[in-house]
């Protein structure tokens, strides 16, 4: 049985969806792993009400009465993806009122992973089209993870990953992220794959770029890339290193393609500047091939 006291701590959004049943199976595959607990949340409030000016808005429901629907989705939702496939695991259902970002936001920071649907409806809806995804995988007190849909969501059993790709960019989130992934891929006996990508100077429309400088750049990749191998303290059983030129977000996109995860710091600079404030987070974020992972 696991220790509570000392269990891995997993809090997830349920809301009924499909996205959150799978995000709900991917946060319990990852308890398994890390012998862990997970805190299932579901987010509820009351519903907007237009009416007349002058005239009296009919009535809201009843607060036990939005209490008790929200409990009943978490609850079906909890007992169809668990059911028994999970014996021994620590698994607490929380039914709260308010706006679903505020609140998981505020249960990351006491928790060691916050996973999330790519999509949901009802306490979640938008959920990576619009503020709700955006401020749990900025603001989240841990590590968040963004799901995706599972091709065989029902079957029993951790999945096995077939590898864990990693952006790097020498900057310390690139290196905590590079930690948390070799972590990762050992526990999930699977492969780990370490990405720089690089890019010669921007230059003038019309100038060619001199080979020196071109050559320059892609050294300086090397020498990023192989700063990080070095500084992997973990060893998986493989660790594949791929030095790319391009775009940091097509390159991780690319090379993610089949993987089983995708880890990047939250903020980086030269191959991945600007992570999560600019369009480098909106392309991950939004075309990620695989469950993401963002190492705050």
């Amino acid at each position: 049985m696991t220790d509570p006291t000392k269990a891995k701590r997993i809090v997830v959004g349920v809301d009924g969806s499909s996205a959150s049943r799978d995000a709900l199976r991917w946060a319990i595959d990852e308890a398994r792993l890390w012998d862990g607990a997970v805190e299932a949340v579901h987010a509820w409030s009351y519903p907007v009400m237009t009416y007349v000016p002058g005239i009296v808005p009919p009535p809201t429901f009843a607060r036990k009465e939005l209490e008790a629907e929200a409990r009943h989705v978490l609850d079906t939702t909890v007992d169809a993806v668990a059911g028994e496939a999970a014996p021994g695991l620590l698994l607490e259902r929380v039914v709260v009122e308010g706006s679903a970002a505020k609140l998981l936001i505020e249960r990351s920071r006491h928790a060691d992973m916050l996973v999330v649907g790519h999509r949901g409806y009802g306490g979640f809806t938008g959920l990576l089209l619009g503020s709700v995804a955006e401020q749990c995988a900025v603001h989240a007190g841990c590590p968040s993870v963004i799901t995706r849909p599972m091709e065989q969501a029902e079957a029993a059993g951790p999945r096995r990953l077939t590898r864990v790709v990693v952006g790097v960019d020498g900057s310390e989130p690139g290196r905590r992220a590079l930690h948390w992934a070799a972590e990762e891929a050992q526990r999930r006996g699977t492969d780990l794959v370490v990405v720089h990508a690089w890019h010669p100077p921007i230059q003038p429309l019309g100038l060619v770029l001199p080979a020196e400088d071109r050559g320059s750049s892609q050294v300086n990749g090397k020498a990023v890339l192989d700063a990080a191998m070095s500084a992997v303290g973990i060893r998986p059983t493989v660790i594949e290193p791929i030095l790319i030129e391009g775009p940091a977000a097509r390159s991780l996109l690319e090379v993610s393609a089949g993987a089983g995860l995708l880890v990047v710091g939250t903020r980086g600079r030269g191959g991945f500047t600007g992570l999560l404030l600019g369009s480098v987070s909106g392309q991950v974020l939004h075309h990620a091939p695989c469950p993401l992972v963002l190492v705050h």
